[in-house]
């Protein structure tokens, strides 16, 4: 208290004026200051506020000297947890599923109201009974009425799943398995409506589209078994009734090649049926008739042609100039000879040749022989004929190259063109002979022209001289080596790629025999590198196989004219006028045997054959041949292809056309009923594009037209109307080449 010496000092008692402390006395700093009295009224004690207490409460815990210094517990709830919130009043789980609203009671015991059960036996549950009749909702996991829904949706309902998947019946108005069902009715069958219009196949019985083939097997076809018992027409490429017809077209006839026939001209006696069914007679008080086939180009209006004696004269026979419309078309005409040598020369009124033309001179008759070939070269300008006004001359003998020689147009400088042999010319051989003895006047001459006169020269080849040929014998003086003499003025060398005729004539003891036919011929060593082949078509060869009728199925074989180096050999066989049918057989040999699964041949049907060959396994090919027809035999067939235009009527008009199909070099054209006054009959032959192809007039004699119609050479295979007009009246008929 600051009083020197007084009793105030640290340590000894004092008043600090706070009723809630007790004891107290001056510290070291002289501060007053005593101890905090608890919640027990001591001073210094351990009852202070917060610190823990007994409130002598049993209901309660954790008790607590407050901040008023009253010991005072948190409640104990329902579980024994102090302070915890089950208290009597609030929510709990009495375990019991008949029971709700759960409660404490004061007692703390859980206690709920009791309540009802669902169909499920659920308490309080939303499952009920549905109009199936059966519980569903709630916890039933059961969609209500989803036990008695049919597929359709309809409570109670008859639709149903049938066995195409598809909900049926009941209300759909849909049929049970009509959306599967085939045509025979059967779910998921497979029966259907064939090409035939027919429910066929599945549990059916009937095999697809039987009911409907003809007797081709083709789907309602039109083949049908002829009057010759051979299945024809439709897709088989066979004429009805052509396998037996005769040349009148009427089916087992007698009208056959050989036999006697009326070609309606009173010009001609002993006319018979021609092989090929052309009624062909021998012209009367006419020692030779020949017939000049022209095949006109663009203008056909330029061009003329006559024959002459040799020497000069007046024509004896000449034609032209002909219609501006009938280009590029053949025409046939006639002329009657006598023996003796001719002038034949074919006229441009233009100076520029025929361009695509050309024609043909040959005998007359079934099987004309060819005395001058200028097919397809008519490249000339004023005049075509031999050079310097050459001749030919009637009767033709029977000298000629052999086939093999023969039409070659792929000749290499100093191979051997062969002639067929001349017994009378062997038999002056002198066997064992030395050249010195053997006869030089006799042998055979080659005669080797251009039929537009720019090439001309006769080579003989006498016993004589070997020409470079051996072994020595009496045909060696058949060979001609080409172009092995002496180029000179007198004796020119077969000049390179133009297209000649050849011709051969046999000499004894200096004393010639007749020409005979004549051959193409051309020098082509570009074409000769790979040349073209085709069937074997000489009849007098074993292996003959052009224009051969043969079996198929069997051993039957077709030979082609072999070539040097050749490892393959290709066969191509066509049906004319289907375009559609082609198959092709390589061999690594020249011959095929006709017999083969896929595109078989067909009996009695006419096939176009071509050969070529490769050279090197057949990776390039070499040109097609020319086509040789094959005929497929069959038991019965006569080998005769040929059809009428129907049933000649005696009061009426009739046109019939034989033979049809034909190998497109004539037809024969017989009109019947004509009227009187009309004399003149014209004729029309259109191809299918409507390009008329031929047009010519003749003389109906005596209410009758009978005649040959000329189809030259260059007619392709094909479909053609033929139209015949006389007067107002107008017939037409389908003619078929099948070359």
């Amino acid at each position: 208290l600051g009083v020197p010496g007084g009793p105030a000092q640290p340590g000894t008692t004092c008043d600090d004026g706070l009723a809630t402390t007790g004891n107290d006395v001056y510290g070291a700093n002289c501060v007053c200051a005593g101890q905090l009295i608890d919640c027990l009224g001591v001073a210094g004690g351990m009852a202070l506020q917060g610190t823990t207490c007994d409130d002598g409460l049993a209901t309660t815990g954790s008790d607590v000297y407050g901040a008023n210094c009253v010991c005072a517990g948190q409640l104990i709830d329902c579980l024994g947890f102090v302070g915890g919130s089950a208290l009597p009043g609030t929510t709990c789980n009495d375990e019991d599923g008949t029971t709700t609203n759960d409660t404490w009671t004061i007692d703390c015991e859980c206690v709920g109201t009791p309540v009802g059960v669902d169909c499920a036996g659920v308490p309080n549950g939303t499952a009920s009974i549905d109009l199936c009749g059966v519980c569903s909702g709630g916890t039933t996991n059961v969609v209500p009425n989803s036990t008695c829904t049919d597929c359709n949706g309809e409570i109670n309902g008859t639709a149903s799943i049938d066995e195409c998947n598809a909900c049926s019946g009941g209300t759909t108005g849909l049929v049970p398995n009509a959306t599967c069902a085939d045509c025979f009715g059967v779910p998921n069958g497979t029966a259907s409506i064939d090409f035939c219009n027919v429910c066929s196949g599945g549990t059916t019985g009937i095999p697809p589209n039987s009911t409907c083939l003809d007797c081709a097997q083709v789907v309602n076809g039109t083949a049908s078994v002829d009057e010759c018992g051979v299945c024809s027409g439709g897709t088989t490429g066979l004429v009805p009734n052509a396998s037996c017809s005769d040349c009148l077209g009427a089916p087992n006839g007698t009208n056959l090649p050989g036999s006697p026939c009326n070609d309606q001209n009173g010009a001609t006696t002993n006319d018979t049926w021609s092989q090929n069914c052309t009624c062909i007679g021998t012209p009367v008080g006419c020692d030779q008739s020949v017939v000049l086939v022209l095949t006109t180009d663009t203008h056909p209006e330029q061009t003329r042609w006559e024959i002459v004696p040799e020497g000069g004269g007046t024509p004896l026979c000449s034609g032209g100039p002909y219609p501006a419309n009938v280009t590029n078309s053949s025409i046939g005409e006639q002329c009657c000879l006598a023996d003796g040598c001719y002038t034949l020369r074919v006229l441009d009124s233009a100076g520029d040749g025929m361009t695509t033309g050309g024609y043909v001179l040959k005998e007359s008759g079934a099987n004309g022989r060819r005395i001058i070939d200028n097919r397809a070269d008519g490249v000339f300008g004023s005049v075509s004929g031999i050079v310097g006004g050459g001749s030919w001359c009637l009767p033709l003998g029977n000298d000629r190259l052999i086939y093999s020689s023969c039409d070659k147009i792929f000749w290499r400088m100093g191979q051997y063109a062969v002639a067929t042999e001349n017994t009378a010319v062997s038999s002056t051989w002198v066997v064992g002979g030395s050249n010195a003895v053997q006869p030089s006047n006799s042998g055979y001459e080659f005669w080797i022209f251009d039929p537009d006169g720019t090439y001309g020269f006769r080579r003989f080849r006498s016993h004589n001289v070997s020409d470079g040929f051996s072994p020595a014998t009496a045909l060696r003086t058949c060979h001609m080596k080409i172009n092995s003499w002496l180029n000179t003025v007198a004796t020119p060398h077969i000049p390179a790629n133009v297209l000649l005729n050849v011709r051969v004539r046999g000499r004894v003891a200096g004393q010639n025999f007749p020409f005979g036919p004549a051959c193409r011929f051309k020098i082509d060593p570009q074409l000769a590198l790979c040349p073209p082949t085709s069937l074997v078509n000489d009849p007098n060869n074993v292996l003959n196989s052009c224009g051969v009728t043969k079996p198929f199925g069997g051993t039957a074989r077709l030979y082609a004219w072999s070539r040097p180096g050749a490892t393959r050999y290709q066969f191509e066989f066509t049906l004319p006028g289907e375009g559609s049918f082609i198959k092709v057989v390589t061999n690594t040999t020249q011959s095929v045997i006709l017999n083969w699964t896929q595109d078989p041949l067909q009996p009695l049907a006419t096939y176009n054959v071509r050969v070529r060959i490769s050279l090197n396994q057949g990776q390039t090919w070499c040109p097609w041949g020319d086509v040789c027809l094959l005929t497929i035999a069959s038991n019965g067939t006569s080998g005769l292809q040929a059809q009428t235009s129907g049933p000649m009527a005696a009061s009426e008009p009739s046109l019939t056309v034989w033979p049809n199909p034909n190998r497109g070099d004539r037809v024969q054209v017989n009109l019947t009923q004509v009227d009187s006054a009309q004399g003149t009959v014209g004729m029309e032959l259109y191809d299918l594009y409507g390009k008329q192809v031929l047009v010519r007039k003749v003389q109906a004699h005596e209410g009758t037209l009978n005649t040959t119609l000329e189809l030259g050479d260059e007619m392709s295979s094909g479909v053609y109307l033929l139209r015949v007009t006389v007067g107002s009246d107008v017939f037409t008929e389908r003619v078929v080449i099948q070359r």
